[in-house]
């Protein structure tokens, strides 16, 4: 037990760093937020609200991912270096990724509703 105490403390650890260093963060939870309380008044289906959830945990993953390769980047290397360039771009490509699905499911599970 001490041991996924101590795993739980680490993790907790890293979501404090995530909104301490990343300055998107912010952002991150102002849109999660909208789409939550839009889910909650728009009454969505379990499926619809579970693609919903899925989405913000992808993003925030993803941002987490980003931030972590970032980090790493920059301390295996200070120089502008190609490869490293390539591997920072490699990880934001995959935030893209996460961010224009979030978009696509919010735009096919809102709009409809509002509209």
């Amino acid at each position: 037990m001490k041991n996924y105490l101590a795993a739980f403390a680490h993790a907790w650890n890293g979501v404090k760093h995530f909104f301490q260093a990343e300055k998107n963060a912010p952002i991150l939870v102002l849109f999660s937020a909208v789409a939550l309380i839009l889910t909650l008044f728009l009454n969505l289906s379990t499926t619809e609200c579970l693609f919903v959830c899925l989405s913000i945990c992808m993003v925030f993953s993803a941002e987490i991912f980003n931030t972590s390769i970032e980090h790493l980047a920059d301390r295996v290397s200070k120089e502008h270096e190609l490869a490293i360039k390539h591997v920072k771009d490699l990880s934001a490509a995959a935030c893209l990724f996460t961010v224009l699905f979030a978009a696509i499911v919010g735009l096919v599970i809102f709009l409809p509703k509002i509209l």
